[in-house]
């Protein structure tokens, strides 16, 4: 039986040329304001099942999904309308990645579509490296990615012509000639992937979504960020070229 996670968060757009998203699980657990407007806190005893110590240890927290549990965003208009540009971004303490196809081939980051096929997800692939589908099929692959046991940081960026994937700050695999079209309005879940029902057997934390394609540079500095205790905190990242999130921003003049 599987359950899902009760957090739902309506995403907040910066008010720069670009947009990111930044989603701190412990504090939307607490239901504190962070990076946007959450509707439904999540239960306070399931938090208590599923909340874990995350990458930076004790703050903030992370999600030991367990094969079992998902967590859904809400998106605006802005992630809603991404299709020539995109990164997504996590942190992931892989538990088991090999036992079934159910483990080797479960979601990380998946917006759901409409109707069947009008999906985009990033997934594993057989437990080894990571994928991105599109309606349903595989457009990309990554290179050979870290085992379980350990926390560590993935991104996938689209630049509207590649796709390339990074762990922990480097390029994981060589860059894939693609054309996508991302549009969708439907939610974002982590953690899951809709066309095959997959759960991830994994802990995640520190999820980010842009409508720009961050460079290697920019990717590195976001691992960079989180590689303290005290500056694990997604929110608190400088990421060059894109502005801070809203609540945290420090807007320049004129």
């Amino acid at each position: 039986m599987k359950f899902r996670a009760l957090a739902i968060l309506v995403l907040c757009a910066s008010t720069a040329q670009s947009a990111e998203y930044r989603w701190n699980l412990q504090d939307n657990a607490a239901n504190a304001t962070v990076a946007g407007t959450i509707t439904a806190a999540l239960n306070t005893g399931f938090t208590s099942t599923i909340s874990t110590t995350g990458p930076g240890g004790s703050y903030p927290l992370a999600f030991n999904l367990q094969g079992t549990y998902y967590a859904t965003l809400t998106p605006d208009s802005t992630l809603n309308s991404m299709s020539s540009a995109m990164t997504v971004a996590w942190w992931m303490y892989g538990v088991d990645y090999t036992t079934s196809a159910t483990e080797q081939f479960a979601g990380c980051v998946c917006k759901k579509g409409a109707a069947a096929g009008d999906t985009w997800a990033i997934t594993l692939n057989s437990g080894t490296s990571l994928r991105f589908r599109q309606n349903g099929t595989t457009q990309a692959t990554s290179g050979t990615i870290a085992g379980t046991g350990a926390w560590h940081h993935y991104a996938m960026v689209y630049n509207g012509t590649t796709v390339q994937f990074y762990q922990d700050g480097a390029t994981l695999g060589s860059a894939t000639t693609v054309t996508l079209d991302v549009t969708n309005t439907q939610a974002v879940y982590i953690g899951y992937e809709q066309d095959n029902g997959r759960n991830i057997k994994a802990r995640m934390a520190g999820v980010y979504i842009s409508d720009t394609a961050l460079n290697g540079a920019a990717i590195s500095s976001l691992y960079a960020e989180g590689s303290s205790a005290t500056s694990r905190n997604p929110l608190t990242a400088t990421i060059p070229g894109v502005a801070k999130d809203p609540l945290t921003a420090t807007i320049p003049g004129p």
